[in-house]
């Protein structure tokens, strides 16, 4: 997972680098992912200008 000043977070796949998806997030991305887990169930997030999103993976 990565994001830069372009304000787009994307995941890539870890065998090939193909693109997986994009979301806009509205400003510069300025931390690294982080990504936790609540009852079995992974998530990632990060921050991007003043705000901080949170995605649930499958």
């Amino acid at each position: 997972m990565a994001g830069g000043r372009e304000a787009f977070f994307q995941a890539l796949d870890a065998r090939d680098g193909q693109l997986l998806w994009k979301v806009p997030a509205g400003g510069d991305i300025i931390m690294g992912p982080m990504t936790y887990q609540v009852n079995g169930k992974q998530y990632v997030l990060f921050s991007a200008g003043s705000s901080m999103f949170s995605f649930g993976l499958k």
